[in-house]
């Protein structure tokens, strides 16, 4: 039987794609969600140039999952100092109009896909649907004015949990909701911050409302970067924290890293603070930030040992992780990807060895919705230790594999790669969202 080839314009976690499939490997689109501006909401709630923020929303199919929310934050890198804003977002007077620092571009309707259209859980699937694209370039975490621009990710997330209380019925009725807070990479540290607050930030409803996470790839490990070009996470977390006035860092972190404040804006040391519950996915081989690091994929020996280590400390944390807090759920595969479980594929088909678990499935089971099949339950991690040799991983992000077009940040990916400090945001672009089938 021929199988026609299908182009088709898609949203992932960060943002639109463009996706070639032939018919037999093409999954479900997506659930379409409609923008709501903020506009009206909070004067506050703006993107990094100034203009009104917004969310995309689809209320619930069904009786079922009306008490369900998935809350999701897009990702996309963010910016550190003047230059790496000039780079990301052009000039105060002159500014970019994409949709990284903008919402001026924001289309009517989005599509996501993965998460937000679960295959085997129609109590998920039917949920109401939150999707709240990323223009802060603060990892959703900032409330300040600085270097010319607006930082108000906060501001977007208050304005956006606010206006799901007042207008769309979050924590209305008689039945208790459940509220799934979460993101992917920026968007998933953005969620990190918050976890803890969201009950707070939900006002008088919040006794009628079960928080709980979910949060693709936050956990940045604290490790020298292979290629001396680039200073470093640790670094560059520490410039946001100087300007960005990040309020929530959470009592127990900065009591525990009272000198180091910009710690608890870091997945190393936050993740194992936090209270509330919550399901974490985090690659042994994270592409975002190996491919940061080193400057590409890992090729060479001395740079596949560089990703080694990161891998052992990556399960070393979400071991420890689960070990100290057996509510939360860790979804830990050895593939070289990242924050994509806003993809089909990502979600619903590729697999965490050895007992070949989709994300899908583990989440369900976090969620008390099937019952839990691992051992220790919730711990879903590859024991393999060679280069991205996790067995289900149907994903693998190199060079080639990276799109050309200026079609996020306006900066040319092949360039940006070349480069060293200013890359982040681009980085993040390339390597956030190739969709491989």
């Amino acid at each position: 039987m021929l199988r026609m080839l299908v182009l088709v314009w898609h949203a992932s976690c960060y943002g639109l794609i463009l996706l070639v499939l032939t018919t037999a490997a093409l999954g479900p689109v997506g659930a379409s969600l409609v923008k709501q501006s903020l506009k009206s909401v909070d004067p506050h709630a703006v993107c990094t140039d100034g203009s009104p923020a917004a969310y995309y929303f689809k209320p619930a199919s069904s009786t079922q999952g009306n008490s369900r929310w998935i809350f999701f934050l897009q990702g996309g890198g963010w910016c550190y100092n003047e230059a790496d804003c000039k780079y990301r977002c052009g000039s105060p007077t002159n500014p970019k109009t994409g949709s990284l620092c903008s919402s001026k571009s924001f289309s009517s309707r989005l599509s996501v896909s993965g998460l937000f259209w679960d295959t085997t859980s129609a109590v998920l699937r039917d949920a109401n649907k939150v999707f709240v694209p990323y223009c802060t370039s603060d990892a959703h975490m900032g409330n300040a004015a600085a270097m010319g621009w607006q930082f108000r990710g906060e501001v977007v997330v208050q304005s956006v949990l606010s206006d799901l209380v007042a207008r769309h019925g979050l924590g209305h009725g008689s039945q208790k909701h459940t509220l799934i807070f979460g993101g992917g990479s920026a968007g998933a540290r953005g969620a990190m911050v918050h976890l803890d607050y969201v009950s707070g930030m939900l006002g008088s409803v919040a006794p009628k409302v079960n928080v709980v996470g979910f949060l693709d790839s936050p956990a940045w490990i604290d490790m020298a970067p292979f290629r001396s070009s680039f200073i470093g996470f640790p670094s560059v977390t520490q410039h946001v924290h100087s300007y960005a006035n990040v309020s929530h860092l959470g009592s127990s972190c900065i009591a525990k890293y009272a000198n180091e404040p910009w710690k608890c804006m870091y997945g190393q040391y936050r993740l194992p603070t936090l209270s509330t519950p919550y399901f974490l996915v985090a690659s042994q081989y994270d592409a975002f930030q190996l491919g940061v690091n080193v400057g590409h994929k890992p090729n060479s020996s001395a740079e596949k040992a560089y990703a080694e280590k990161f891998a052992n400390r990556t399960r070393a944390l979400v071991t420890m992780i689960k070990k100290d807090k057996p509510e939360n759920a860790v979804f830990s595969w050895a593939c070289y990807n990242h924050d994509i479980s806003c993809n089909y594929f990502g979600y619903n088909r590729d697999t965490c060895d050895p007992s070949g678990t989709t994300m899908a499935t583990a989440f369900h089971e976090f969620l008390g919705l099937s019952p839990t099949s691992s051992t220790p339950p919730l711990q879903f991690m590859d024991k393999c230790t060679t280069f991205a040799c996790g067995g289900g991983c149907a994903w693998s992000l190199d060079s080639a594999d990276m799109p050309s077009e200026e079609w996020r940040s306006g900066v040319n990916v092949t360039d940006a790669r070349q480069g060293g400090e200013d890359d982040i945001a681009t980085q993040s672009a390339a390597l956030e969202n190739m969709v491989v089938v």
